[in-house]
Order: structure tokens, then sequence, then C-alpha cells
């Protein structure tokens, strides 16, 4: 009986000392950023392309004109201008205008927009506009109605981000303009105007 109790125990250590080995493996992979996505949508595109790396988000974006260093989370609007002058793009075609992130300090899983133009200027008129994140999702069934965390803005684009979808702010009137991260409307806004 005592060799039973010996080899139940050694068994219950053994497994124990494998998990224990397994979670910080595991959790490494999350903090990594293992399963984020980052996605564009291309003019005449119908569906969202994604990728693993921001990097390759870009690139996508760009039709290859910016190549952006592994492990870059951000994209300068002096990058996508180089890119821009040595692939010969005219200023009607793959314009990024900008760039959604799910957590603040341009992390997590990102969306690119990218329309044939940039923004005129001209805040009294709406460029662009996205009246429902929630039909924006990748290929693991993140859709982005309520995750903007952080947004960055190219183009002469200035984005108004609003709380609910169809530019509705209800009672609250909750939006927020230009680029941001954290703060009040972390994991809140479900529409956006770009001017």
């Amino acid at each position: 009986m005592s060799g039973l109790r010996t080899s139940t125990l050694a068994g219950a250590v053994a497994v124990a000392a494998l998990m224990t080995v397994a979670a910080p493996s595991g959790a490494a992979v999350a903090a990594t950023g293992g399963g984020e996505k980052h996605c564009t949508v291309r003019p005449n595109q119908r569906e969202a392309v994604c990728f693993d790396t921001f990097p390759q988000a870009i690139a996508h974006a760009t039709n290859g004109a910016v190549r952006l260093p592994a492990g870059a989370k951000t994209v300068t609007q002096q990058q996508l201008d180089a890119g821009a002058a040595a692939g010969g793009f005219g200023a009607n075609e793959a314009t990024v205008i900008a760039v959604i992130y799910n957590d603040s300090n341009f992390g997590g899983h990102s969306f690119t927009f990218v329309k044939d133009h940039g923004c005129d200027g001209d805040w009294g008129t709406v460029d662009f506009e996205e009246g429902n994140l929630r039909y924006f999702n990748d290929n693991t069934g993140f859709n982005w109605g309520d995750e903007i965390g952080s947004a960055q803005e190219y183009a002469g684009c200035h984005g108004i981000y609003y709380e609910h979808s169809w530019f509705n702010t209800r009672k609250s009137g909750r939006t927020v303009e230009g680029v941001w991260s954290g703060g009040w409307m972390d994991d809140e806004a479900s529409s956006i105007r770009w001017v």
C-alpha cells in the first residue's frame, strides 16, 4: 500500500511540475501577442485581409511599397510618403488614412483603413465614414465594435470617433477626435467619420 501511495504522489508531483513548466510558456505567447491579427481593406476589396504581423499588413495596404522592420507596431506619415514615392504611386492609389488598435498605446490587434485618396482638409465635409465597426472583423472572429483602444491618422485625415454605431452619441455626447490612446473612449467607439 505504501508503494501505491508513493507512485500516486510521484505522479501528482510530475503532473504539477509539467503544469508549472507549461504555464509560463503559454503566458509568454499571450504577452508577445501570439493571437494578434493585423487586417486591412484596400479599395475595391470586399473583405478584410488579415496577417500575423503589422509590417505584413502595411506592406499589403501599400502594394508592397512600405516595408517596415520586423516587430514594428506603427507606421509614420513619412514612411508612407517615402514608400509611395519609391513605388511611383500617384496621389490616388492605396492611401492609408488610419490605423486603429484594440489596445492603448498602439498595441494589440490592428485594422488599417486604405482608400484611393487622402482627405481634402475641409473639416466641414466628411471624406470617409464607417457607420458600424461591428462589420469589421478578422479571421479569428474578433470584431471592432467597442474595441478601439488607440488610433493613428494619415493623409490629412482627422477622425471623429463616435460612441455608438451610425455616428450616434445618444445622451452622452461622447466622441473623441484625432490621434488618441486610452482614456474615457477606450473600448467605446463604434463608428468613425474622417474629415
